[in-house]
C-alpha cells in the first residue's frame, strides 16, 4: 500500500461544498492504460473504472475534460498463435462495451473527451474509432495534445522497444511480439521488473551511453532479443525459436526471424537519435524513467501513461530553458510537474486530476509565462514545433493549432498576443493523483504548480485551499454509517485563490 503524503490532506466537507453547482467545472481528468479485454484488466479494475467514470457522469461533476491517454482497447495481448481481433471482436467482449457506452455518455454530459492512441491500440485508425465512439469523442491524430501549458501523451514514443521500428519488415515495435508471447504464457507482469526499475534509476544516461556501445555488435543485440522473448514466454529459447507469431494481415513470423530483423534496432536508434537520447529511451524501456525529456520540457505540466507506474513529481529544468529567449521566450517556472496516470490493470487503479484556476487581474501572464503555452506561438525546442496538435476541429478549445510552416512573427499573431487576455488567464493550479483502495478513490499525492507570482505554490507557506496541517485521519476518509469509503477527489475552485472570482464554465470555454 502506498504511503500517503500528509501535506496535501483536504477536508471532505470542503470537497463537497459547491458540488451541486454544475458550472464549477475546473478539472481536467486523465485516465490511461485500461487494456480492456485483456487478462491485465481485472474485475476490481473494472469496478474502479466504473466509479471513476460515474463521477464524470454526475450532472454536478467538477470534471470539464476527460483525456483518455491510450491503451484503452487491447490489441496486443493476444496469444501469438491466433490472429489479433478487429474492433468488432473486441467490442463483443462483455467487459468492453459498457465502458465504451459510458465514455459516450460522459461526453453527452458536457465533458469533452479526448482520445489519444497508445501502443497497444495503435492499429486502430480513425474510421474504426468513429465506428466505435461515433462523434462523441475528440480523436487526437498526433502523438500529443497541448493546451494552456499542459501536454498530454501516451509516452511510448520515448520507449525504445515500444515505438515503431522502421527497419523491420512490418515496422511493428519490438515489444509487440513480447506482448503476444506474454499473452500466450499468461504472464501477468504489466509493469517493469522491480530489479530493472531500481537499477535503471540508479544508473544514469552516462552509464547506459557507454553500455549501449556493446550493441553495435549484432550478437549482443540478438542475445538481448532472445532473452526478452524467453522472459515473456517463460520458456527456454531452443524450445520456442521456431514458434510463429500470427499477424492480422495473414502473415506470420518465426521468433528466429524476429530476432534477426531487430538485431539492428539499437544501432539504428543511436544513428538516428544519438547515444544520449538512445540511452534515455533504453532506460525508459526498462523502468519508465522520463527525466531526459522532463528536464527539457517547455511546458508547465507533462502527463503520460504507458509505464503503468503511477507517479507525481517535479523535475528541475535545464537553465537554457529558463534564460535563453530563443528556446523559451519569457520566463518559465524552474520546475516542471510530471504526472503518470498509472493504469487500471493488475488490481491497481489510478488516475490524475488537474485543477484549473484563473489568475487575478493584477497578474498578467505575458510578464511571466511564454505565449506558446496558450497556443499563441510555437515552442521552438520541442517536436510540437514541427508537429502540433493534429486532432479534428473541437468546440471551445484552444490547443496548439498554428500552421508549422507559418512564421511565429506573423503580425496577426502578434496582434492577438498584445490584445489577448493579459490577466485573468486560466492556468493549471494543482495536480492530484487518485488511488483506488478500500472500495473508493483516495488522494495519493498532490503538487501545486509553481508560479513566480504565487509564493504559496512553492510549498513553503500554508494556503487556504491547500491545508497542509490537516491530520490524515480527517482528510482521507469519510465515515457514513461507520463504513470506510473514498472521498471525492475533485473540488470547487476557491474564489480567493488568487484574489479573483471563482472559475465558471464560461471562463474555460476558450480553453477546454
Amino acid at each position: 500500500m502506498a504511503e500517503f503524503d500528509s501535506r496535501i490532506a483536504i477536508e471532505p466537507a470542503n470537497l463537497l461544498e459547491g458540488a451541486s453547482n454544475s458550472q464549477n467545472r475546473n478539472v481536467v481528468r486523465v485516465i490511461s492504460d485500461l487494456h480492456l479485454g485483456s487478462h491485465w484488466h481485472t474485475s476490481e479494475n473494472s469496478k474502479a473504472l466504473s466509479v471513476c467514470l460515474d463521477e464524470c457522469l454526475d450532472p454536478a461533476t467538477f470534471v470539464k475534460a476527460l483525456v483518455v491517454g491510450g491503451d484503452i482497447l487491447e490489441q496486443w495481448l493476444v496469444p501469438h498463435h491466433t490472429s489479433p481481433p478487429n474492433v468488432v471482436d473486441v467490442l463483443r467482449q462483455t467487459n468492453v462495451f459498457p465502458v465504451i457506452e459510458k465514455l459516450r455518455a460522459v461526453s453527452k454530459n458536457g465533458v469533452q473527451v479526448y482520445y489519444i492512441r497508445g501502443n497497444h491500440d495503435d492499429e486502430l485508425d480513425t474510421p474504426s474509432l468513429r465506428e466505435v465512439f461515433g462523434d462523441d469523442l475528440i480523436i487526437v491524430e498526433g502523438e500529443e495534445l497541448c493546451f494552456n501549458g499542459m501536454r498530454f501523451q501516451h509516452g511510448h514514443y520515448q520507449d525504445l522497444l515500444s515505438m515503431p521500428y522502421e527497419g523491420a519488415k512490418f515496422q511493428r515495435p519490438a515489444s509487440y511480439y513480447m506482448s503476444r508471447l506474454a499473452a500466450a504464457s499468461g504472464n501477468m507482469q504489466d509493469r517493469p521488473n522491480p530489479g530493472w526499475l531500481n537499477f535503471s534509476w540508479l544508473a544514469g544516461n552516462r552509464f547506459f551511453t557507454y553500455f549501449l556501445t556493446l550493441f553495435y555488435f549484432k550478437p549482443v543485440t540478438k542475445y538481448f532479443m532472445r532473452m526478452t522473448m524467453t522472459i515473456s514466454y517463460q520458456k527456454k529459447w531452443h524450445e520456442i525459436k521456431d514458434e510463429r507469431v500470427q499477424l492480422r494481415n495473414g502473415n506470420s513470423l518465426s521468433l528466429s526471424e524476429i530476432v534477426t530483423e531487430y538485431s539492428d534496432l539499437i544501432w539504428y536508434a543511436m544513428e538516428r537519435y544519438g547515444p544520449v537520447r538512445t540511452a534515455a529511451m533504453f532506460r525508459m524501456s526498462l523502468s519508465g524513467n522520463v527525466g531526459h525529456w522532463m528536464r527539457r520540457s517547455p511546458y508547465l505540466i507533462e502527463v503520460a501513461g504507458h509505464s503503468h507506474i503511477p507517479m507525481l513529481r517535479s523535475y528541475m529544468r535545464y537553465k537554457s530553458l529558463l534564460s535563453d529567449g530563443t528556446k523559451a521566450p519569457r520566463t518559465l517556472p524552474t520546475k516542471v510537474i510530471y504526472a503518470n496516470s498509472g493504469s487500471f490493470t493488475g488490481g491497481e487503479s489510478t488516475y490524475v486530476d488537474i485543477l484549473l484556476s484563473r489568475t487575478s487581474h493584477e497578474v498578467g501572464w505575458r510578464s511571466y509565462l511564454p505565449p506558446y503555452l496558450f497556443g499563441l506561438e510555437h515552442p521552438r525546442d520541442n517536436r510540437s514545433y514541427y508537429e502540433n496538435y493534429k486532432g479534428e476541429p473541437t468546440t471551445n478549445v484552444q490547443p496548439h493549432s498554428w500552421d508549422p510552416a507559418g512564421s511565429i512573427n506573423d503580425p496577426a499573431r502578434l496582434t492577438q498576443q498584445e490584445s489577448g487576455v493579459a490577466a485573468g488567464t486560466v492556468v493549471p493550479y494543482e495536480v492530484r493523483m487518485a488511488e483506488w483502495r478500500d472500495g473508493g478513490f483516495y488522494i495519493r499525492k498532490a503538487k501545486r504548480v509553481p508560479y513566480r507570482f504565487d509564493p504559496t505554490s512553492f510549498n513553503r507557506r500554508k494556503h487556504a485551499v491547500n491545508k497542509y496541517d490537516v491530520p490524515i485521519e480527517s482528510g482521507w476518509v469519510t465515515a457514513m454509517g461507520g463504513a470506510r469509503m473514498g472521498v471525492p477527489v475533485t473540488s470547487v475552485d476557491a474564489g480567493d485563490m488568487w484574489g479573483c472570482e471563482a472559475l465558471q464554465t464560461s471562463d474555460v470555454e476558450d480553453m477546454v
